[in-house]
């Protein structure tokens, strides 16, 4: 980072000193999925102090204050003091707004008629009760998913966040599904948009990290040779899951023509990092280029196989510019045939296709060769140099025998001695 130019005396800029940007000020929002459980579930399994329940059972203690709790969810205080101490028992009694219940209904799954909130100390534990209504039942947050009753709760804290707030989420995934984590993401991406939120996720989750782009992923890992924590940006969605633990299940294949470019290949993924070159599987084709055109390419493309990249060698690049297909007219199928034909090189391509007198076979083949160009555009590259012997070659130190063998065949230079 470029150091920030100092303010001439006197001169004063706003959000800044002489020397430094100062600190934003934001408002902090910390969401702990772990710690969103509700007053029901921390009296019964979370229990409190045997001091603070003052030697009473968590059961008892539930049935005795059920009853005013029911009273103020029936007749929708906002005010309680039941006790001796005329201690405030009642701290928020609110009935969710359309736009929360909607998005809570979208994340769920579930479509829901009316949630009411009530934050209350009834149970000594200072906790939010929930009463859930949808078209067919009504029930407490005793008997609601503990996944559910989170979401309800993010779903109103962020809704009810002032603008530009910095949100801290924790483990999002904890109890959620993997359908109801990308609801999420969306929901939260669109709040990001609307409020102008900050957003950080700690999570471990396959189901959010996929659908979050590069520059949204950071990557927190130990270095294990100095033992501290490391942060790395930018990262891919199957990095992060390799660093995780996570095999890729679907490797995104690379075909070559040989195993000297499978090598070279290798090579240039390794320096990347481990985790990218566990993303990908290097096949060395036989027949070198002219089989992949003519066999490879076109069971891969008539099969729909998207995950996959030739990396030809560079005297394949075609000599000529390639049009592509959305550029020539439908009913131009010559200039179709001439830009595979400058491609690949080959005289003809030949397709699979359904036997019998089929009426509309000349119509089908047309289809077949304009998206079969589209795909070997868009799925092919090329090594630097004509091929990988010539690449090495000019990429060695140079030395006296390198000299020496300078005027012949960097192929033959590479096989054999010097005369």
């Amino acid at each position: 980072m470029t150091r920030l130019p100092k303010l001439a005396d006197g001169k004063v800029h706003p959000g800044r000193t002489r020397t430094r940007w100062k600190g934003i000020k934001k408002e902090v929002l910390v969401i702990d999925f772990r710690n969103e459980i509700s007053a029901f579930d921390k009296l019964l399994y979370h229990g409190q102090s045997v001091s603070a329940l003052r030697g009473r059972k968590p059961k008892k203690i539930l049935r005795q204050r059920s009853v005013y709790l029911k009273r103020a969810v029936n007749e929708d205080l906002k005010t309680l003091r039941p006790f001796k101490g005329r201690k405030e028992q009642i701290f928020s009694n609110i009935e969710l707004s359309a736009i929360e219940l909607r998005k809570i209904s979208d994340i769920v799954g579930r479509e829901y008629v009316s949630i009411k909130l009530i934050l209350h100390d009834l149970f000594e534990n200072n906790s939010y009760t929930a009463i859930i209504k949808t078209r067919d039942l009504s029930y407490s947050e005793a008997f609601a998913g503990s996944g559910e009753f989170a979401v309800i709760i993010l779903v109103h804290k962020i809704l009810k966040a002032k603008d530009k707030t910095l949100i801290v989420i924790d483990e999002p995934e904890v109890s959620l599904h993997p359908g109801a984590q990308s609801k999420l993401i969306e929901f939260l991406s669109e709040q990001c948009i609307q409020k102008k939120h900050q957003i950080f996720i700690g999570t471990h989750s396959k189901s959010i990290i996929d659908q979050l782009p590069d520059n949204a992923i950071v990557l927190l890992q130990q270095n294990l040779a100095s033992g501290r924590v490391v942060c790395q940006q930018n990262v891919k969605p199957n990095e992060a899951f390799f660093h995780l633990g996570l095999s890729p299940a679907n490797k995104k294949k690379i075909f070559v023509e040989d195993l000297l470019a499978k090598e070279i290949v290798r090579k240039a993924l390794r320096l990347i990092g481990e985790a990218a070159m566990e993303q990908f599987e290097i096949i060395p084709y036989p027949g070198g280029a002219k089989s992949i055109f003519t066999t490879c390419m076109p069971g891969l493309f008539q099969t729909q196989v998207n995950n996959v990249l030739f990396l030809l060698d560079g005297d394949q690049k075609p000599q000529k510019a390639i049009t592509p297909p959305e550029n020539i007219p439908e009913i131009d199928t010559k200039a179709i045939k001439e830009q595979i034909k400058t491609f690949t090189g080959a005289q003809s391509i030949e397709f699979s296709r359904n036997g019998g007198d089929d009426p509309n076979a000349e119509q089908a083949l047309e289809k077949l060769e304009r998206g079969f160009l589209e795909y070997i555009i868009k799925h092919t590259s090329y090594l630097p140099d004509e091929n990988p012997e010539v690449f090495i070659w000019n990429n060695m130190e140079k030395t006296a025998i390198t000299a020496l063998c300078e005027t012949r065949n960097p192929k033959k230079s590479m096989l054999s001695s010097p005369d």
